[in-house]
C-alpha cells in the first residue's frame, strides 16, 4: 500500500491508513471513530482482513457523552509495544466531575453497595469533616 500518513503519536512511526467515520445525528454533536490500519505486506490472511464494528444509531443514541472504543489493536508508547483490548466499551467523553459523582456514591452507599472505605470521595469528605470538628491548629503540632 503506497498511502502512508502519521498516526498523530510522538513515536516517529507511521500507521499505513486512518480509517475515519463521521456520523451526524439529531443532537448536533460531533461523532466520529477512528481505526488506525496497520496493514503489513505479505500473503498472511490475518493481516488482510478487518472486521470493523461501529454501533447503530440506538445504541450511539442510548450513550449521550460518551466515546465508543471498539475492539482494536494499537502501539504503545515510543516502544511500540503491541496491545489489544478484547471487547469494545464506552468511556465519558469528558469525566464526570466531583459534584457529578457525589449523588451517585452517595445513592450507592446509602443501598448498601459501597463502604465508606471503598470510595475516595466518601473518605475524603470524613476526613474534611473531621478536620473542621477539631480544626486546623490540631494537625500543624
Amino acid at each position: 500500500m503506497g498511502l502512508r500518513q502519521r498516526n498523530g503519536c510522538d513515536s516517529g512511526q507511521e500507521s499505513d491508513l486512518i480509517l475515519r467515520v463521521k456520523g451526524k445525528y439529531k443532537d448536533g454533536a460531533e461523532r466520529a471513530l477512528c481505526w488506525h490500519l496497520d496493514l503489513k505486506p505479505g500473503f498472511d490472511l490475518k493481516t488482510k482482513s478487518l472486521a470493523l464494528h461501529i454501533p447503530n444509531a440506538s445504541e450511539i443514541a442510548a450513550h449521550p457523552g460518551m466515546a465508543y472504543v471498539s475492539v482494536t489493536s494499537w502501539y504503545h508508547g515510543r516502544e511500540r509495544e503491541p496491545r489489544e483490548n478484547p471487547r469494545a466499551y464506552w468511556i465519558d467523553i469528558r469525566p464526570p466531575t466531583v459534584d457529578d459523582y457525589r449523588p451517585i456514591i452517595r445513592a450507592l452507599h446509602s443501598a448498601g453497595r459501597i463502604e465508606n472505605e471503598n470510595s475516595f470521595l466518601l473518605q475524603a469528605e470524613a476526613r474534611s469533616s473531621a478536620v473542621a470538628a477539631v480544626g486546623l491548629g490540631q494537625l500543624r503540632d
